[in-house]
């Protein structure tokens, strides 16, 4: 997959095809007013929300890549050489939507109780350093996603570094990235799934 809106797509044309869901919608939008403490200011749009019978389950979907140049055939010609992935960065951002989404989800939960089944915040990654520990004194050690660091039940925010684009907000249980490694067409993959 090549970016995250490829991930995404992929992802739900492959729980369609499964028949397992009466739905499965992408970008499922839901305005800020329906979820007043949702600590942003914008609306909230899920990556993916499978309905089955009256239950819903929202996906939110991280996908951060190192580069990567590989072989690729386009129609019918293979070309050499081609990045297919690029170097995002911004670690500390990446780390904090993350959790930024399983907040999200605990919302719904909270506003939709009795309709929404479970949650699922995925990271999938082909870098490693999302599976290693921040340093203790930077500002976004709050928001390690390496395992063992225990995330939530309080206050998120960054340490002694006030961001205003990303405001503290609060997870009201405790989570855990546990990390599971895959290679895929010669590339190695990280992916954790935090279930809300």
């Amino acid at each position: 997959m090549y970016n995250e809106c490829d991930f995404q797509l992929q992802l739900a044309v492959f729980l369609r095809e499964t028949g397992n869901y009466s739905e499965v919608l992408v970008e499922y939008y839901l305005p800020k007013q329906i979820v007043e403490k949702y600590d942003w200011d914008s609306n909230l749009y899920i990556d993916i929300v499978v309905r089955r019978d009256e239950e819903y389950c929202p996906v939110e979907l991280k996908y951060p890549t190192r580069h990567v140049d590989m072989n690729i055939d386009r129609f019918g010609i293979t070309y050499d050489g081609i990045q297919v992935m690029k170097y995002q960065g911004a670690y500390d951002i990446v780390q904090y939507n993350f959790w930024k989404d399983v907040r999200r989800i605990e919302l719904l939960h909270e506003v939709f109780s009795g309709k929404i089944a479970g949650g699922l915040a995925v990271l999938l990654t082909n870098d490693a350093v999302y599976t290693r520990p921040r340093k203790a004194t930077s500002a976004s050690a709050p928001f390690s996603t390496h395992p063992g660091n225990v995330v939530g039940a309080c206050k998120m925010d960054w340490l002694d570094h006030p961001r205003t684009k990303y405001p503290a907000f609060r997870l009201d249980n405790k989570y855990s990235a546990i990390w599971s490694t895959h290679k895929i067409a010669g590339i190695t993959y990280y992916m954790t799934i935090i279930e809300i």
